[in-house]
Formats: structure tokens, C-alpha cells, sequence
């Protein structure tokens, strides 16, 4: 996505005629593409949304008519920021940080898997320390969430999803990334 800086686009999503790619950038920041018809690209967010070491745009979710992306912090924790389609999501301005400082922990480094299940959104995050925890709002709002699972599902080496692409919706299901054990699967 013309900056060499881009490492991967991580996370894809479609909202109000869009496809919205994020991208890991350790170097300035995380950045949020968008495209009406697969050829033409523009960024909508500043990097990293003005803080360098949001270094990726991990997970996107659409829930209650906004569009959600997920960062990996390594330094003060992973945040949560939201756009709306009445706003357009065009631009840096249009996003409103909801969750900051990895839900209070430093160890959340990063918000890797967000997904919407049973009116409710969910985040799973990356936490090598006591292990990914999982949080749930029903609004989506800044200071409405609350911690749905013991840290790691009880085994610290249980460090959180395989980003996004180990989380499903229905009944919600988790897959975790686990080096000590093996990977397990969690409803």
C-alpha cells in the first residue's frame, strides 16, 4: 500500500462500501487503507493514529453501525478505536479511540482479534505475561467493557487468538496461540 514500511496488510473488513485493509508499520505506525472497487487506495487514518509505536492495525469488527480496529501497542497496550458510517471513516478525524492502555494492563500489547457475536462486541488480546484475556461491551463505548474469561483461560501460556482468523461468531469461539501446550480451542 505504497509505503515500503508496510510490512502486511493483517486485517481486511468490509463496511459501507469499502474494503478496509490495516497494516503493520513498525517504523511510523499502523495504517488504515481503504478501497471503493480494489484499485483505488486511500489512507484514512494518520499512522499509527499519531502515536508511532501503535505499530499495527490488527483486527477490524463492524458492530452497531461503526467500524472498529484493533492496534498492537508493545509499550502501553493495545487500543481500540471506531469510526462511524454517518462520519465516513474518511479521515484521521473520523476515529474515536474507545479502549486505551491494553483495558489497563501494559501486558495487553495488543488488541488482536475483535469480532461482533449475540449483540455484543468482542475483544481477545495478545498478552504473553498471564495470558490473552477477552473483553465484551454491548455498546462499544469507551468505558463500557468488561473481562468475560480468567486471564489465558487459566494458562498463562495461552497468549491470546492467532489474530483474527482464529475467532468465529454464532456461538463465540476462540482459538489461542499456545507454544508450551498447543493451541486450544475455547466457546
Amino acid at each position: 500500500l505504497w509505503d515500503t514500511d508496510n510490512q502486511c496488510a493483517g486485517a481486511l473488513e468490509v463496511f459501507n462500501g469499502y474494503l478496509y485493509a490495516g497494516t503493520w508499520n513498525s517504523d511510523t505506525g499502523g495504517e488504515i487503507w481503504r478501497t471503493p472497487d480494489g484499485t483505488t487506495w486511500t489512507q484514512v487514518n494518520t499512522d499509527g493514529f499519531g502515536d508511532g509505536d501503535n505499530d499495527a492495525i490488527a483486527s477490524f469488527a463492524v458492530f452497531n453501525g461503526y467500524l472498529y480496529g484493533g492496534t498492537m501497542h508493545d509499550s502501553t497496550g493495545g487500543q481500540v478505536w471506531r469510526c462511524s458510517d454517518v462520519s465516513g471513516c474518511d479521515d484521521n478525524s473520523d476515529w474515536i479511540q474507545v479502549v486505551s492502555d491494553g483495558f489497563g494492563s501494559t501486558d495487553n500489547y495488543g488488541a488482536y482479534a475483535l469480532i461482533a457475536s449475540d449483540n455484543e462486541l468482542y475483544c481477545a488480546t495478545r498478552n504473553d505475561e498471564t495470558g490473552g484475556e477477552v473483553w465484551r461491551s454491548s455498546t462499544g463505548d469507551s468505558g463500557d467493557w468488561e473481562q468475560v474469561d480468567p486471564d489465558g483461560f487459566g494458562d498463562s501460556n495461552n497468549y491470546g487468538p492467532y489474530w483474527n482468523n482464529s475467532v468465529a461468531a454464532g456461538s463465540l469461539y476462540i482459538g489461542t496461540w499456545n507454544g508450551a501446550n498447543g493451541g486450544e480451542v475455547w466457546q
